[in-house]
């Protein structure tokens, strides 16, 4: 790889004006924690909800606090217990007192309240997006794709006192019309009995049958996923159009024993899957992208009909938490799927079951899933805090046909099946300056996976080391390296197995200029090694930020970055995120730069108005290949516009 000279340049410039520190955006930092998609993300959408309307802290749910992301039960719980002593310390403060981080804090602070807790409020937003691209692509051009280039977004949301209404359209680029995803529900606390009627998620125990959209994946948050427990059901406000229910959900808690409850939980759910139906009218693949763009897409758009019964029954207090939960599912046809991720068959039971232990300094989960055919997924996991040190453990034992199209697990593929691994976690506080967060994952599939013909070995390691010079400079240092089985491509009709390491660096920071100006720099690279059957590869990534918040009724900022990559599988990923509710994720591959430039501009109170303008160069190609067709030219460009009003 040819490293170009403009990133050296850049380099030597601001290394010597910036100290090295943490992720520009909190935000951003969150994002990292969680299995991504290119465009649009559960999590912003829950934070996104949660913001608009806000927790209650003098009068949640232990499980209502723990549904917000990376806060889990046991911090719930200790969060919780605090305030209530110590009504009036700030949330901040408790925070503080607990070790939490700052993205938790900046969730907390986002997504609950404490001034409100006499009254009812009334909360509504309305929210609408316009994303363009300027360049046109082949198959808006020849027929091939029936809509035009435009992807549009409407949502609004209310609340008031116990009731809550959502609904939301989603047009993808491509498609004919502006209602082409609907999704709403209308959500009512009556009796203590939490009913959602419309688009809703349950999520219980470790998530092996029954978890949210998206899960948490290996990150810097190296201990609090693997003894995250699910909380109930709660609604579905997101355009990513798969992965939920659509029918009525209940849900109660009754008061057993002093400080014990036991939550009851039922749901039907009667909607429509897309899938690809053979000859002989068996569903061969079942599709989740949301993408009905053409003829054929569209012939596959809600043909399979999915009728869904779930119930769940947990007993817990501040000790001890136990329960199980089934789901029933009824397909009008058979489905066939070689995919880890479908159900195989034509209707049947997959059943959960859990125990999670709460001390002081001990956190212990278990859980035991079964699915249709019988095979079983195990993971247990452990954390307990030592003085300054975090100390986690998780292990997962997934049957190579094991089929949960509504479970998780945190491991290393993208479905709980066919895997087998020891994780350990590792998050050290030397001092109010210093720490460390480390992972180790040793992991191997059971049997063959889908992309390569033989069983899979690998080893995961990842470390970050973080200086705090003060609270607006801090240093960090971030490693890591993989070495997995995989199936390599030497040339387009040849391809071996073998093990390929992958080494990934990266060193960031932020400082603060004057109260209204931040600047921010990046340096990352990775560096893959294939042990002799094909040549080494290597990408680099180099980007300087500046961002003014004027503090009254405006705020600006734009990104330059420099990227260099041999291919794709060297490319390096850059979160950006753009506005409340939509991040992107760019796989930048091959030589060229990226430039973008954003306003927030606060109309009035209750109204923003948010635009960007983006623009990505490529330096060694004349012509861009994307998954809608070809570009004639080496630039790509896109107008982001979004419209929020809130009262």
């Amino acid at each position: 790889m040819v490293v170009p000279k403009k990133l050296i340049i850049y380099f030597i410039i601001f290394s010597h004006n910036l100290i090295y520190a943490q992720d520009g955006s909190i935000l951003e930092s969150i994002f990292e924690n969680y299995q991504d998609i290119e465009n649009d993300n559960f999590v912003l959408d829950i934070l996104d909800h949660y913001r608009m309307q806000k927790i209650n802290l003098f009068n949640c749910k232990l499980s209502e606090l723990a549904r917000l992301p990376l806060i889990t039960t046991h911090e719930s719980y200790a969060y919780l217990k605090l305030l209530r002593k110590y009504p009036y310390l700030k949330r901040t403060d408790i925070a503080d007192s607990l070790e939490m981080n700052e993205a938790q804090k900046y969730i907390l602070l986002e997504c609950t309240k404490t001034d409100s807790w006499l009254r009812d409020d009334i909360s509504i937003n309305y929210r609408s997006r316009l994303i363009s691209n300027n360049e046109s692509e082949s198959n808006f051009n020849n027929g091939y794709y029936l809509g035009d280039g435009n992807d549009t977004y409407n949502r609004i949301m209310c609340s008031y006192s116990d009731v809550a209404i959502g609904l939301l359209n989603h047009k993808n680029r491509g498609e004919q019309f502006k209602n082409s995803f609907i999704s709403g529900y209308l959500q009512y606390n009556v009796l203590d009995i939490n009913l959602i009627i419309g688009d809703f998620l349950p999520n219980y125990g470790m998530g092996g049958i029954l978890w949210q959209t998206f899960g948490a994946r290996k990150g810097l948050d190296v201990i609090s996923p693997i003894t995250r427990i699910g909380n109930g059901i709660d609604t579905y406000s997101s355009s990513v159009e798969s992965g939920f229910f659509r029918g009525i959900a209940m849900e109660k808690e009754i008061a057993v024993f002093k400080n014990s409850l036991l939550r009851l939980s039922f749901f039907y759910s009667n909607t429509y899957r897309s899938a690809t139906i053979d000859s002989k009218g068996y569903v061969s693949s079942i599709n989740t992208s949301g993408y009905y763009r053409t003829i054929t897409e569209i012939e596959k758009r809600n043909n399979l009909n999915e009728q869904a019964l779930g119930a769940n029954i947990e007993y817990y207090n501040d000790l001890i938490r136990f329960g199980g939960n089934l789901l029933y599912l009824n397909y009008d046809r058979f489905l066939s799927s070689s995919s880890s991720s479908s159900f195989y068959g034509k209707e049947g039971i997959l059943h959960s079951y859990y125990l999670g232990i709460n001390l002081n300094n001990l956190n212990l989960i278990t859980e035991l899933s079964i699915d249709a055919s019988n095979n079983t997924m195990f993971k247990s996991g452990i954390e307990t805090t030592l003085n300054k040190i975090k100390l986690a453990l998780f292990y997962r034992n997934i049957g190579a046909n094991f089929r949960s199209p509504y479970g998780y697990s945190f491991e290393e593929f993208s479905n709980p099946s066919n895997e087998e691994g020891l994780y350990y976690g590792l998050d050290i506080k030397f001092s109010r300056k210093v720490s460390l967060k480390s992972y180790l994952d040793i992991y191997n599939s059971k049997d063959r996976t889908f992309f390569v013909p033989t069983k899979v070995n690998g080893l995961d390691i990842f470390s970050e080391i973080s200086y705090r010079f003060n609270n607006i400079n801090i240093l960090y240092i971030r490693l890591r390296n993989e070495n997995k089985t995989e199936n390599i491509n030497v040339n387009t009709s040849k391809s071996l197995i073998g093990q390929v390491s992958k080494t990934s660096g990266r060193f960031a920071t932020t400082t603060s200029v004057t109260n209204n100006l931040e600047l921010g720099l990046r340096v990352e690279a990775s560096y893959l090694d294939y042990y002799g059957i094909k040549s080494e590869e290597t990408g680099a990534l180099f980007f300087v930020e500046a961002k003014w918040d004027s503090h009254t009724f405006y705020d600006i900022g734009s990104r330059f970055t420099l990227f260099s990559s041999d291919s794709y599988a060297s490319a390096i990923w850059q979160f950006e995120y753009l506005s409340y509710g939509y991040m992107t994720n760019k796989a930048l591959s091959g030589i060229g730069e990226r430039f973008y430039l954003y306003t927030n501009l606060k109309v009035i109170n209750n109204l923003t108005i948010a635009i960007r303008y983006s623009i990505s160069i490529y330096n060694n190609i004349e012509r861009i290949s994307t998954q809608n067709g070809n570009i004639e030219g080496n630039i790509q460009s896109q107008i982001f516009a979004q419209f929020d009003y809130t009262l």
